[in-house]
């Protein structure tokens, strides 16, 4: 019975899973974690039993004998279980003899070692309070604030008892919902008010006193043109102690995501103050809504002068689509662009809107190419802050049916976590990883999140040696007696990015390489000895990992008389290839170094003739891969023309092995417009009136145009312009910078 209860309490059609999950919080973990701390010292293990019937749920705890020969040491279990985090303590304080016979105070120390002192501190930010109605200046918290909800309309609950379901509230959170959506309000909007709504109604039940039972609490709403207000009163006085609960949860500082939310929660518990992670959570989804407030009001100042009011506000925010989250940045047609000087600096608006109008693409699925997707993820990823992780980490867990159509999302996310995320979150894109299906689409996204990995373990090995020194011993031992497993290759990658490695991981991680460019500027650039070595090698007949080091190596050292050593190997290398990828990133590379004005028109000269206008030929993929490739990194605005025509091709004259060359031309256009500052022009009007050039690509019927769009504002926005430099990338981010 209790599983159908709580299937019936957390069956929601269009919210997934987490319904459910917070009716296992509410009905089960807490109430349990209750009974778990108040029988703390009690020195008796405890046999816990969660039962339902006629729709409440009770919770039963007996004694349970304990037996003969424990495998754990005294106290382990307990602080395993109250806090995960007081047990790591206690198992690296093994030295201790108190950890032997730890006693209730000792396992709170321990949770008070171990939890963030920014939540739980004594000293929490406190609010003013202040007296009169709520106006536009009111801060996020508000402490017995009045909120004014004229022509309000009020729905009186069926009961005050908060284990059950209330069919008046659920009523009301389909009314909502229906209102809501015809109103015009965000999808954010919508899930918080059916989410929130029954844990604001459930803590005013709580809170209302026992003598009160004949007053039932009463929900005011009103939806209006520009904010939904919220508003829940209920009969009595208000505690010192409900006070301090909304202040410790609403009047701090933000979790950044869920694992905040429950650590901080526990935290409290163990200290003996009442912590509940839906409050945080609670705190958190209103925070994400720039304008939304919430607040209470009490006695004279609550509906009806007595009493306790809890309100919320939140601000309308339109639905995101492609066209209206660009509009803040000038991408949507007939919208304003940004003032030139936005433009030259990109504000922090600029890049949410952005990061909005990325978002919106992603949100589109199979309605967008491929292509587009992958390069809205790369640009939602650039424009990502520490509040995308809880967003990203929900990105890495779908199922490997789901994920075909999920990749792009992934990729995103990896890309955010090896920025903003830690160390847990390894094993989440491991996970991300196994579940991507086995398809040439994927391919990208799959590069993307291996190399997130490794960079994931880089900062692990800078900021913790003990990290970099397994790192090392465990790839000696594989290059010793093999075979390498992906996730070595992951290690070597990060001990590249670090400049840990010798000369054997350079060779090995060349073997499986995943960013090109990443290897000419850590291992190329970085290591001149090394890289005399290679070059000596171009004679030779090199082993594949090195034959790959050795194209690089030719790029960095080759002079004008090496291009013939190009050409013998254009001859050699097929396409699909990692080593054709390689050496046509290295002749780009190349080129750019001895000098590509003088050869431009030799390597564009067929295409300049009309000779190469049939993208159906196969046999000229590779000349043409190779004036691209060249033009990437050293082409200029001269070479916009001929890009923008091989993207516009028919694409009933575009063959397969062409889509690649399309792709390719896409990116080269991207790197000039921003390698030549030419990205500032393109941003704004034309001069005729006309609407942005970005703006008439980001428009155009055509995906590879959209792609070449969107990766060149990518590149702007991360002011990453790509031209090789003679100096490696400076050192790997901190964790959460």
């Amino acid at each position: 019975e209790l599983v159908s209860f709580l299937a019936d309490e957390g069956f929601s059609i269009d919210r997934g899973a987490r319904p459910l999950k917070n009716a296992l919080d509410r009905y089960v973990t807490q109430p349990v974690a209750r009974k778990l701390l108040e029988s703390v010292g009690a020195g008796e293990p405890l046999k816990i039993e969660a039962t339902a019937k006629n729709g409440e749920v009770f919770i039963t705890t007996s004694p349970l004998k304990k037996k003969p020969e424990a495998k754990k040491e005294p106290g382990e279990a307990m602080a395993d279980a109250i806090f995960n985090q007081a047990l790591a303590a206690a198992l690296k304080m093994t030295a201790d003899p108190a950890v032997l016979s730890p006693t209730a105070e000792i396992i709170r120390s321990w949770a008070a070692a171990a939890a963030p002192e920014r939540a739980v501190s004594e000293a929490l930010p406190a609010t003013e309070s202040s007296s009169g109605a709520l106006d536009d200046a009111g801060s996020f918290f508000n402490p017995d604030r009045t909120l004014q909800m004229p022509g309000a309309e009020v729905v009186q609950a069926a009961h005050n008892d908060s284990a059950r379901k209330d069919p008046s509230i659920l009523a009301l959170k389909k009314t909502l919902k229906a209102k809501l959506t015809k109103a015009g309000y965000s999808q954010e909007v919508l899930d918080f008010y059916q989410e929130y709504l029954p844990l604001l109604a459930a803590l005013a039940k709580d809170e209302t006193p026992e003598n009160s039972q004949g007053d039932l609490i009463k929900v005011f709403y009103s939806i209006g043109e520009n904010s939904a207000r919220m508003l829940i009163h209920r009969d009595g006085e208000m505690s010192e102690a409900e006070r301090a609960l909304l202040k410790t949860h609403f009047g701090g500082t933000v979790p950044e995501n869920a694992e905040d939310s429950r650590n901080w929660a526990e935290a409290l518990n163990v200290r003996g103050k009442d912590g509940r992670r839906l409050l945080f959570e609670l705190h958190r989804a209103l925070a994400g809504v720039p304008g939304a407030k919430i607040g209470y009001a009490e006695k004279g100042k609550a509906q009806g002068g007595s009493g306790v009011d809890y309100w919320v506000e939140i601000p309308k925010v339109a639905p995101d689509t492609p066209e209206t989250a660009a509009s803040e940045v000038g991408i949507s047609q007939n919208a304003p662009v940004p003032a030139a000087s936005l433009i030259a600096t990109p504000s922090k608006a600029v890049r949410d809107g952005f990061h909005r109008y990325a978002k919106a693409i992603l949100d589109q699925k199979d309605a967008r190419s491929h292509s587009v997707r992958m390069a809205a993820a790369d640009l939602f990823a650039a424009t990502a802050t520490s509040k995308d992780v809880a967003k990203a980490r929900d990105w890495t867990r779908f199922e490997a049916a789901d994920m075909a159509r999920w990749y792009p999302e992934a990729s995103a996310a990896a890309q955010i976590l090896a920025r903003y995320g830690d160390a847990s979150d390894e094993s989440r894109l491991y996970g991300a990883l196994a579940a991507l299906p086995h398809a040439d689409a994927s391919k990208a996204a799959n590069s993307i999140i291996r190399e997130s990995i490794a960079h994931l373990l880089a900062r692990e090995a800078i900021h913790d040696p003990r990290k970099k020194t397994e790192y090392i011993s465990a790839l000696q031992i594989r290059h010793e007696r093999g075979p390498w497993e992906a996730e070595d290759f992951d290690k070597a990658l990060a001990l590249v990015e670090i400049g840990a490695h010798d000369d054997d991981i350079a060779r090995d991680v060349a073997v499986r390489p995943l960013d090109i460019e990443f290897l000419y500027r850590h291992l190329i650039l970085n290591d001149d000895r090394f890289t005399e070595e290679l070059y000596s090698l171009r004679d030779q007949s090199p082993s594949f990992g090195e034959q790959i080091l050795v194209f690089l190596a030719v790029a960095a050292k080759g002079t004008a008389a090496d291009e013939s050593f190009f050409e013998r190997y254009f001859s050699r290398v097929s396409w699909p290839s990692d080593a054709f990828s390689a050496l046509i990133t290295a002749y780009g590379l190349f080129i750019q170094r001895v000098g590509y004005p003088e050869r431009r028109a030799t390597l564009w000269g067929e295409f300049d003739a009309g000779l190469d206008s049939d993208m159906k030929d196969s046999t000229r993929f590779k000349p043409l891969m190779q004036a691209i490739a060249a033009a990437h990194y050293g082409g200029d605005e001269e070479d916009l023309p001929r890009l923008e025509r091989i993207m516009r091709s028919d694409p009933e004259r575009v063959n397969y092995v062409h889509e690649i060359t399309q792709q390719a031309a896409a990116e080269a256009w991207a790197a000039i417009v921003v390698r030549t500052g030419l990205i500032t022009r393109y941003l704004r009007p034309e001069a005729d009136g006309q609407e942005s050039r970005i703006n008439q690509m980001l428009a155009d019927t055509n995906p590879i145009l959209n792609a070449a769009a969107l990766k060149a504002v990518t590149l702007y926005l991360k002011g990453n312009i790509p031209t090789p430099s003679s100096e490696s990338e400076s050192g790997v981010p901190a964790p959460n910078s």
